[in-house]
């Protein structure tokens, strides 16, 4: 017991000094002098509501891509549901610039659109009355590749050791808008959660939030079908491709509930796994001892290996320490891991 205290003292004041950190090297990065190739640095996520937006309550985001690793672009749609609690003429949303918009429809209806400042202003002869709205909008393009991630974000395209590619998102100071069209807004997530259903070259994995209902394949391609129940916010509704292997465990909660682990690890660092997923319990023991029972049981303990520093995406955090570790009391700890995993509460 004394040296599980003495390690929680340590790692605690470890993960206050890395968050104090992380808080500045964010400031800095929002005030960068240097904009890369994409012109995106200048996005932030939030700020004050739109009176446009204010009126709408997301529902639920359904997004259907195919990824093209080749020429690092994606295409698709995206279904935003919403409830609309006042008559309007205008339904606003948030996409930047980079993609082109072919199509949008309103409960299966065509609309006018208009993409503008990195918005997509939605009219109708009619207007829009109030209740529910489905609006569903066909794009493409090519995103932003993130320049200094997870900072300033975007895509990072890569390859893992073996040659494969390799992708991760990043997008905690500029928001969903970055690759889907959203109100991008952290005073409103999605009440029934996200559906994703990501098309890519069969030979790779997408790792994404909540629970993978299936995946289908189709020639070269697989489309995988991530589901999530809980509401989320804009910046964890995203997924990581790679030449992944899933490997899984299980751990019981303080509560006596039974929640899947699973890790994406690159198949060329399978063999580190076991002592990722050993550091991973251990460190959810501490957490709900001080901090109560891990908050997304119904779903899944997640971890995916990514090209990148880690980030604190909701069932399925990201992190990339070369496994390497440190000795605190005796015990291996792993600080992007504990950090981000720390966030999950």
């Amino acid at each position: 017991m004394i040296k599980i205290c003495k390690f929680f003292s340590l790692l605690l004041k470890g993960f206050l000094l890395m968050a104090l950190l992380m808080s500045c090297s964010t400031l800095t990065a929002q005030h960068s002098d240097n904009i890369n190739d994409r012109d995106v640095l200048y996005l932030t996520t939030g700020g004050k509501l739109n009176p446009l937006q204010a009126i709408m309550d997301i529902r639920h985001y359904t997004l259907a891509l195919e990824v093209d690793m080749t020429h690092r672009s994606i295409s698709g749609s995206a279904e935003v549901s919403l409830l609309l609690s006042q008559a309007t003429d205008t339904l606003l949303l948030d996409l930047i610039h980079l993609y082109a918009v072919s199509k949008i429809t309103v409960n299966n209806k065509r609309v006018n659109y208009i993409q503008h400042d990195d918005k997509i202003f939605i009219t109708s002869p009619t207007g829009f009355s109030t209740g529910r709205k489905n609006i569903l909008i066909y794009y493409t393009g090519i995103p932003p590749v993130a320049v200094r991630p997870p900072w300033d974000g975007g895509f990072t395209w890569a390859k893992d050791s073996a040659g494969n590619d390799w992708m991760s998102i990043n997008i905690q100071g500029e928001g969903g808008k970055m690759y889907f069209p959203c109100k991008d807004h952290p005073s409103d997530e999605p009440n029934e959660g996200v559906d994703m259903r990501i098309t890519i070259p069969a030979q790779l994995k997408v790792a994404g939030p909540g629970v993978l209902i299936g995946v289908t394949q189709k020639n070269d391609k697989a489309t995988y079908h991530w589901k999530t129940n809980y509401t989320i916010s804009n910046y964890c509704i995203l997924f990581n491709i790679g030449k992944y292997k899933v490997v899984k465990d299980e751990y019981t909660t303080l509560q006596g509930n039974r929640v899947p682990i699973e890790y994406y690890v690159l198949e060329v660092d399978t063999p580190q796994a076991s002592r990722v997923i050993a550091t991973r319990k251990r460190d959810c023991a501490i957490m709900e001892k001080y901090f109560g029972e891990y908050p997304w049981v119904k779903e899944k303990m997640g971890i995916a290996e990514v090209p990148n520093s880690g980030m604190e995406h909701q069932t399925m955090i990201t992190f990339d320490n070369k496994f390497i570790y440190k000795t605190i009391a005796g015990q291996d700890y792993s600080a992007n891991l504990f950090h981000e995993f720390a966030h999950e509460w």
